[in-house]
């Protein structure tokens, strides 16, 4: 019986010893089929490009010279990572890349030749495929990972990104393109001529679920065809042209023109909705309609392919839930269903409820209600809508905010207001006085500065002049930068329209001397004495007297004794000379 026992409790050890291992090699294998795309921003860098006296190195986030200036070119893949490509190698477009790690120590050395991997500046904070390398081997081409790991042999005769694509390579074998992710999977056989992204963008998601566009070179010419954002083939490569309708932000639609002949059709999710029998096909966002033409005669349907309107007419146009059709000098008006209306309107536009914006055709904006009563007496030459029963309105070149009723919230006076995106604030400009003014969600002015300027980042609004500056939350809260810096020492504060810096408890470590200052970054702040700028370290002392004349329209920054370049959208490089 005890022998049994022994049995049995050797078998269930077994049994969950196969289970765990089943787990684990699924979990690894789930692992392995998902591109996780990295996302770093300005706060997660810590290592920039240093520019001095045209050669190149390294510096990080304090201004602490990593990497010697003394190369011809040097690339960060990952900012977080303390690995740099530097090369002296005077040939631009094939140079030979040594690669140091933060001690200076030279590694990765077991491979003949390494290069990380551009990819579309764009659609990437960091212009470079952020956790891969390539590398060459025996004249073909892989992929390593940052700590030098193989993820795949060196088979392949080309690799590079993907516009709008981040996490996938375009591979070439056998002269052949295919896709590959990151992780080395095979996404993409090596079948085409070549492959592209859709373009399709989720604000969530950014470009990761836009799918690919293949091609095929015949002796007719090229052939497209599609596969999505897995890889999984949904059209064959037959058709002359094929393009996605990105504005259609539901990821799961995929709606595909397509071109055989020179005719256009369309598809979703590789069904025929319309054959490829128009001369062409046009796609409006705000109604969801499709105005397809056929020769000299056009039509709208939706994007079911059903009839909303029969190709019949000269020229159709969408306002916003109006359709205009014109047929000889006769001009009508249908809703979306297709129904005719008797109206004077151009353009109706449901922006609530209760609400919705018209434009006449002499082309003045009103609110109307439920019942199409215009609600307005005044002539608007524009309106739009900003939330409840406010909207914003300019009228004699000028504007404020009215309610439905026409009552005055926000006078009209300003040059432009607009909305501020991804804030229920509103930003206001005078023009005669440059003032710029914040408007909160309940109509309030919120007084700003004149002459201004205005910047927005992930938890804070700056206004700010060359002699006043004012920091407010994303509710439209004043609020102090020493409340909003926690991590600094010194903060810049202005006084009679000259700068200096006070310290955590809001006391003077400066005279007011200056003609502007910044913020502190890393460990350093900047001055400006008429039109060179200098640089203070964090406790108050001059680490660099006026010395930089730096050209930008925006306050520049300063790490170390370098200024940050005016730049494009990506990572910085700073420069010193």
């Amino acid at each position: 019986m005890i022998k049994d026992n022994k049995k049995i409790i050797i078998i269930l050890a077994v049994i969950i010893i196969a289970a765990v291992t089943l787990v684990i090699t699924f979990t690894r294998m789930g692992k392995t089929g998902n591109t996780h795309i990295q996302e770093i921003t300005e706060k997660d860098v810590e290592y920039y490009v240093l520019r001095k006296e045209e050669q190149y190195g390294v510096i990080d986030k304090l201004g602490n010279v990593v990497i010697e200036p003394k190369y011809i070119q040097v690339q960060i893949p990952n900012p977080t990572t303390d690995l740099f490509l530097c090369t002296t190698d005077t040939d631009i477009e094939n140079p030979k890349w040594t690669v140091f790690n933060k001690e200076k120590q030279e590694i990765l050395t077991q491979y003949e030749d390494i290069q990380a991997l551009p990819i579309n500046q764009q659609t990437s904070y960091v212009p470079y495929e952020k956790n891969i390398l390539i590398y060459k081997e025996n004249g073909s081409y892989g992929i390593i990972n940052l700590k030098g790991d193989k993820i795949t042999d060196a088979i392949y005769e080309e690799i590079s990104g993907i516009d709008y694509k981040e996490g996938y390579l375009k591979v070439k074998k056998q002269n052949s393109y295919g896709v590959i992710d990151t992780k080395g999977k095979t996404i993409i056989k090596n079948e085409y001529d070549n492959i592209m992204a859709d373009g399709f963008f989720d604000k969530n998601t950014k470009y990761q679920k836009s799918g690919f566009i293949t091609r095929i070179k015949t002796d007719d010419g090229y052939r497209f065809g599609y596969a999505n954002e897995k890889g999984k083939k949904v059209l064959d490569t037959i058709y002359n042209e094929l393009n996605r309708i990105t504005e259609i932000e539901n990821d799961k639609d995929v709606y595909l023109v397509i071109s055989t002949n020179g005719k256009y059709g369309l598809t979703k999710k590789g069904k025929v909705i319309l054959e490829p029998e128009f001369t062409e096909i046009s796609f409006d966002k705000n109604s969801n309609l499709i105005i397809v033409t056929k020769g000299n005669a056009t039509g709208i349907v939706d994007l079911k392919g059903k009839s909303i309107l029969p190709i019949d007419y000269d020229f159709v146009t969408i306002g916003g839930d109006y359709i205009i059709a014109n047929k000889g000098e006769t001009k009508l008006v249908f809703n979306t269903l297709g129904e005719q209306i008797d109206t004077d309107v151009s353009n109706h536009t449901t922006v609530s409820k209760e609400y919705s914006i018209i434009i006449d055709n002499d082309n003045y904006y009103n609110i109307v209600d439920n019942s199409n009563n215009k609600l307005l007496k005044d002539k608007y030459i524009y309106i739009d809508y900003f939330k409840d029963d406010m909207f914003i309105a300019t009228k004699d070149a000028k504007t404020g905010i009215i309610k439905a009723d026409e009552s005055i919230v926000v006078p009209i006076k300003y040059g432009t207001i607009q909305k501020i995106e991804d804030t229920k604030l509103l930003q206001a400009i005078d023009t005669q006085n440059g003032k710029i003014d914040l408007i909160d969600e309940k109509g309030k002015i919120i007084e700003g500065i004149e002459q201004a300027k205005i910047i927005k980042t992930d938890n804070y609004i700056k206004i700010y002049s060359n002699t006043d500056m004012k920091y407010f939350n994303l509710d439209g809260k004043v609020i102090y930068n020493r409340d909003l810096f926690k991590g600094n020492s010194i903060f810049a504060d202005c006084k009679n329209g000259k700068w200096g810096f006070l310290n955590g408890k809001g006391t003077n470590i400066t005279s007011y001397d200056y003609d502007y200052v910044t913020e502190q970054n890393g460990n350093v702040a900047g001055f400006k004495v008429g039109d060179l700028w200098g640089i203070m370290d964090k406790d108050g002392n001059v680490v660099l007297e006026p010395t930089y004349k730096i050209s930008t329209d925006s306050t520049p920054k300063f790490l170390g004794r370098y200024y940050e370049s005016p730049r494009g959208l990506n990572v910085p490089i700073y420069v010193g000379e």
